[in-house]
């Protein structure tokens, strides 16, 4: 392989960013890769910072052919095969795996710094009985073993939240000298109108007809969706108020469950939701409820509360790191104290207004120029040289 030049001799950085989920497929992964690629171009640095992405994920048309039990098996061993043809021979200063989960293409990468993003390490927890879910299948458990032997061997792991970074070290035995912690940035599509507008609004959607709760989320155990349906039927009892679940269509279980709380009739599932539908669905939702059981980061809080939408959550994980005191919060499984919460955000237009105001100051401290500023000083550590900011 042909020596490149130093860094301070051409001027440039050459990143490859490796990821591992398909192409047009929904998902945090995806958005965290367009959101890392978006602030490494448009910021302001002392050297051009040129980026490549490599995606080793098998098409989105081809996974939706297959059954659901296969896909998962499908796709790694895809990854895998993508990894062994696609990375030999690929130079870069530094390479970025996107979700650490999938750290074990790092064996076909070549001698350079590599590092890669751990979102959260539920999959280790729920292998270690953190979570009274069944117990994950063999291929799983070896799958997670491998990724986490080869991110523990990486130059440098970022980890999106303080929690992830706990979980690194004390779960997964990882060093605390070798995981740096980057919080994602709000999504730039998330907008705010001005303070007085967004008061109104607020006042006005909790006294409209169609008044809604909103949930963001898909049915992984974690997103805890059926709790959302435990809470919801609480605050139906005192009032009149519909429930919106944006996200993945309900599995038979909640369907199940719903007709149990005999809730049909006031709960209306949003079917992977652009952008912008999203978008529409903070600005007019009376609060978001967020009764996670576990997040490594925890997207929809942040995104409502650009938008001006309360807040209503659980204290698990990372949560508390990415709300701070600008939400209403309790344990994921109080579903009464939880219930309570948000019937204080509709009886109680002060506090509403006093969270959104509160979640306008949080959301600062998520911005896209604090992101690329510190990626870029985690670059530099990975490589040997200076932080951009000495």
């Amino acid at each position: 392989m042909t020596k490149r030049e130093p860094i301070i001799t051409r001027r440039e950085l050459h990143v490859v960013l490796i990821e591992t989920a398909s192409r047009g497929q929904r998902g945090s992964m995806v958005r965290y890769a367009d959101q890392v690629a978006h602030v490494l171009c448009r910021l302001n640095y002392p050297f051009q910072v040129r980026i490549r992405r490599v995606c080793l994920a098998p098409p989105i048309s081809l996974l939706k052919f297959l059954p659901v039990l296969l896909r998962a098996r499908i796709h790694h061993v895809w990854v895998a095969w993508a990894s062994m043809v696609r990375l030999a021979g690929q130079q870069a200063d530094i390479f970025h795996i996107i979700d650490g989960s999938q750290a074990y293409v790092a064996k076909w990468l070549p001698d350079t710094p590599v590092l890669a993003t751990a979102h959260d390490f539920i999959p280790l927890l729920q292998s270690n009985g953190r979570f009274p879910q069944k117990p994950l299948g063999r291929i799983a458990r070896w799958l997670i073993h491998k990724s986490i032997e080869e991110l523990k061997k990486l130059e440098l792991v970022i980890a999106d939240s303080q929690s992830t970074k706990n979980d690194f070290v004390n779960s997964a035995g990882g060093d605390i000298d070798k995981i740096m912690v980057v919080y994602p940035a709000v999504s730039t599509c998330m907008s705010k109108g001005t303070v007085s507008k967004v008061n109104t609004q607020w006042t006005d959607r909790r006294h409209s007809k169609t008044a809604f709760i909103l949930h963001v989320g898909n049915n992984s155990f974690y997103k805890n969706r059926a709790g959302v349906l435990r809470v919801f039927a609480r605050i139906r009892k005192k009032f009149d108020v519909e429930l919106k679940m944006a996200g993945q269509p309900p599995g038979p279980e909640l369907i199940s469950l719903i007709r149990e709380l005999d809730l049909t009739r006031y709960i209306h599932f949003v079917v992977n939701p652009e952008d912008d539908q999203i978008v529409e669905l903070y600005h007019k939702a009376v609060l978001l409820l967020f009764p996670s059981i576990y997040e490594g980061f925890g997207w929809p809080p942040l995104e409502a509360m650009s938008c001006g939408c309360p807040v209503v959550c659980s204290t698990a994980g990372s949560l508390p790191e990415v709300v701070g005191e600008a939400a209403l919060k309790s344990s994921a499984v109080n579903y009464d104290q939880m219930a309570e919460n948000c019937i204080a955000v509709f009886e109680d237009a002060e506090l509403a207004n006093k969270l959104v105001q509160k979640g306008y100051e949080q959301v600062k401290k998520f911005g896209l120029e604090r992101m690329g500023r510190e990626l870029i000083n985690v670059y530099m550590k990975a490589i040997g040289k200076l932080t951009i900011d000495n």
